[in-house]
């Protein structure tokens, strides 16, 4: 600078001078706008100073003045349109100013001029994937590698486009070129690994995420992205720890708190999960699959009002996110609301035709309105999706008996338990199926399997005590009615059943107990109060007799009314 002071003292017209000195400003001290000064000097002198204007327009670049950037290459281009450098530079700044395609319409230029012009193409190829010409930019950034075979961030770039057109295996073999000409690129080691999961290599995205956080232990993203693939390979535990590491390191890290709530909803544990979607939500309130994963947890937690309002809010934000229409369908089924609900998954169902468990949830719906025709219909159509969907067969089962299609309903609890063969509901079912068509012995087989699944199941003791019924077998029948009142007091039924069996053994007063019993727990038992009159005239109560069958009568018992009218006047 001393140099240059001097030799502009001498020769004040000294253009060159005033140029040089100004480059060792810019790059030397950082003092731009000095250099800014000495290369206006300088043009002011010289007028058709290109570099003059190139460099006053670099060192613009970094003061931020990319307007000022743009016209000052625009000058330069003016008096010399040769000039390759030029145009790279100009389209880097229009593409800070947000003109990509003016910057494309440079870089094209600059390698018009020279076609080994790798940065240029390399520049053009992240201009075109900002436009979405993912393949445009592929095309690029392959010219650039082809000119310069070592530059590991056009690879990186180039697995980035590959990735947006799914090409994962292809980005793959970008990030490892990438990782091989600098093994200490972190974000290579992040990227192969998300590419890997998304090719369900979980295990590989694992190891890359690992290889990520010993190079850089700070990345909170790459901590939730392990954490994810954790998840898929059911280590719930580890996923738990690096979603917790990630929000230690950035506590608004908004997808952790999220993937965290995924992962205790999955494990039942809603009020957990319902605490990170509020973190979730408060972080990044626009996004709606945060409010639908929210709205799910209120409605497994019995909030259903505030599952629809936050329903409402994801459809607000995305009206096509097809698991918000669901999740607001399955709280209005818990509210007993079954038409809106199929009205939510029948939109649902518009917007992904192929999600079994919604076509389920609809048939569900219409089975609670008594539309087992309609709900058929959807059982059908969630097991054409998937044709291992066992409670889709079990439901459709339990229509079809409804229906009186009792063959029917025992192929499709037949086939559920084929599926599922724990599943001790379907072998209830299945048993009462077979008692309807009268097969006693097959339908007590099918009450013990279920039972040997789950002992505690006491509708199937009283299911396996009603057969026992049917085959006066009165005795085996208290045995199981005992066993079930054992599990379930409160099941006014099964003291009633039990009454009957009590009945057809002669204990009429051991039948009154619980034919008493039955009212208690249910005062507008109808039948209770006829049997009960029915076991009182068997032990010549013929008053206590009376009382029951007009109460019974009030309750519209026809056959009591006329024993009232028969007997008791």
């Amino acid at each position: 600078i001393a140099d240059y002071n001097k030799a502009i003292e001498i020769n004040p017209q000294y253009a060159n001078a005033y140029s040089n000195r100004g480059l060792v400003k810019d790059e030397g001290l950082g003092d731009h706008q000095g250099a800014i000064d000495d290369y206006t000097k300088a043009i002011e002198i010289n007028p058709q100073y290109a570099n003059a204007y190139s460099n006053r327009g670099n060192a613009k670049r970094k003061s931020g003045d990319y307007q000022g950037v743009i016209d000052d290459y625009t000058k330069a281009i003016e008096i010399n349109p040769q000039d390759a450098d030029t145009y790279y530079n100009r389209g880097n700044a229009k593409n800070k100013s947000a003109d990509t395609q003016g910057a494309i319409d440079d870089y094209t230029k600059a390698i018009e001029i020279n076609p080994q012009y790798a940065a240029a193409y390399a520049y053009r190829g992240n201009a075109k994937q900002e436009l979405g010409d993912h393949q445009g930019a592929i095309a690029d950034y392959t010219k650039a590698i082809e000119i310069n075979p070592q530059d590991d961030g056009v690879y990186y770039n180039c697995g980035i486009a590959k990735v947006k057109l799914d090409n994962y295996q292809g980005a793959i073999a970008d990030y490892s070129k990438t990782i091989e000409i600098n093994p200490q690129d972190a974000n290579s080691y992040s990227n192969r690994g998300l590419a890997k999961g998304s090719l369900s290599d979980y295990q590989g995205a694992i190891a890359d995420f690992d290889k990520a956080i010993e190079i850089n232990p700070q990345d909170a993203d790459v901590y939730s992205n392990r954490g994810y693939a954790r998840v898929v390979l059911d280590d719930y535990q580890g996923a738990i720890t690096d979603f917790n590491k990630a929000i230690e390191i950035t506590p608004n890290l908004a997808a952790a708190h999220a993937n965290r709530g995924a992962l205790r909803t999955r494990l039942q544990n809603y009020q957990g999960a319902l605490n990170d979607f509020d973190n979730a939500i408060e972080i990044d309130p626009q996004n709606a699959i945060n409010y639908s994963f929210r709205g799910f947890n209120k409605t497994a937690l019995g909030d259903h009002r505030g599952a629809i309002a936050d329903l409402n809010k994801a459809i607000e934000i995305d009206p096509q996110l097809a698991t918000a229409y669901r999740n607001r369908g399955n709280a209005k089924c818990q509210s007993e609301d079954n038409q809106g609900a199929i009205d939510d998954y029948s939109k649902a169902i518009e917007i992904d035709p192929l999600d079994a468990d919604v076509y389920y949830n609809r048939g569900h719906a219409k089975y609670e309105l008594g539309d087992h025709h309609g709900a058929i219909a959807d059982y059908n159509k969630a097991i054409n999706i998937n044709p291992l969907f066992a409670i889709a067969y079990y439901n459709r089962g339990v229509s079809k008996k409804n229906l009186g299609d009792t063959q029917g309903a025992i192929a499709d609890l037949n086939k559920a338990i084929e599926i599922d063969p724990q599943d001790s509901s379907a072998y209830n079912n299945l048993g009462n199926a077979q008692q309807e068509l009268g097969d006693y012995q097959e339908a007590i087989a099918a009450y013990n399997k279920a039972l040997v699944i789950n002992p505690k199941f006491a509708l199937a003791y009283t299911s396996r005590g009603n057969t026992k019924i049917k085959l006066e077998d009165y005795q085996g029948a208290i045995a199981d009615y005992n066993k079930a009142i054992e599990i379930d007091p409160q099941d006014a039924d099964v003291y009633y059943s039990r009454g009957l069996a009590k009945g057809g053994l002669g204990d009429y007063q051991g039948a009154i107990g619980d034919f008493s019993k039955a009212i208690e727990l249910n005062p507008q038992y109808t039948y209770a109060y006829t049997n009960r009159g029915i076991a009182k005239e068997l032990v010549d109560d013929r008053q206590g007799a009376c009382a029951d069958w007009n109460k019974a009568s009030s309750l519209g018992d026809k056959d009591a009314a006329r024993w009232v009218r028969d007997q008791c006047q």
